[in-house]
């Protein structure tokens, strides 16, 4: 069984290093099947993101 992983600190996007609080509302999602939804960058695009989940 596999462990849960927590990362801690804001989230970054990791392309152009914005950060804010998750649920601060400044992040958009996108959906990528079959990933589902992700967290996207509201500064560039990117769904490259690290950090508190």
């Amino acid at each position: 069984m596999a462990d849960k992983i927590t990362v801690t600190g804001l989230p970054r996007c990791l392309n152009c290093g914005f950060e804010a609080p998750l649920d601060g509302g400044e992040w958009n999602s996108a959906e990528v099947p079959p990933l589902g939804d992700l967290t996207r960058c509201p500064e560039c695009g990117s769904t490259n993101i690290r950090g508190q989940w």
